[in-house]
């Protein structure tokens, strides 16, 4: 899976919990802020945050924001604390990467908030890390030509037969930008 895929994973794991009303992917502060009609609560935010290569691995590190409208006397504060927690551990219990390669690095904290937004917003964050292997399987297609991360292009190509040919490409220093066959 690349970044885009991975966001995409994460985004649909969170929308089966039918406690929240709505999931969007970008900044917290800028989703947060749109005008009343486009935020609907209990919400989540999905913000990427940066990517990390460290040996055979490579590390896409997410924010993700739960967060419900706060009543102006605070009286469901903790009530929504606690459901944005609940909300929290139900996706990481069922969040599953191990049929992709990939891995969840743990432990992830995950840490209480009142914001002052556009409304005053209180739930929890944590950041979330998720671990890939270098080592890429690639399916070649006829005439095309695909980049993977940190440069490394490749030309696809179907074999004579008409099949699809699965090559497995593991980036290293030496290879990354090279164009392999």
């Amino acid at each position: 899976m690349n970044l885009t895929q991975t966001m995409k994973y994460i985004k649909g794991t969170l929308e089966e919990d039918t406690r929240l009303n709505s999931v969007i992917i970008g900044d917290v502060y800028d989703k947060w802020n749109q005008t009343n009609s486009a935020r609907q609560y209990m919400s989540a935010v999905l913000d990427y945050s940066s990517s990390t290569m460290n040996g055979d691995y490579s590390d896409f590190t997410f924010m993700v924001y739960i967060g419900n409208l706060e009543n102006k006397d605070k009286s469901n504060m903790y009530s929504s604390i606690s459901i944005a927690e609940n909300i929290a551990e139900n996706f990481l219990n069922r969040i599953d990467f191990k049929e992709n390669d990939f891995s969840l690095v743990v432990p992830v904290t995950i840490t209480p908030f009142e914001q002052k937004f556009e409304d005053q917003l209180c739930g929890v964050f944590f950041s979330l890390t998720v671990r890939q292997p270098i080592e890429l399987v690639c399916e070649y297609e006829l005439n095309q030509q695909q980049t993977f991360g940190l440069g490394l292009q490749r030309n696809l190509m179907r074999g004579a037969n008409g099949t699809v040919e699965k090559k497995t490409v593991k980036r290293t220093p030496s290879n990354q930008n090279k164009d392999k066959r």
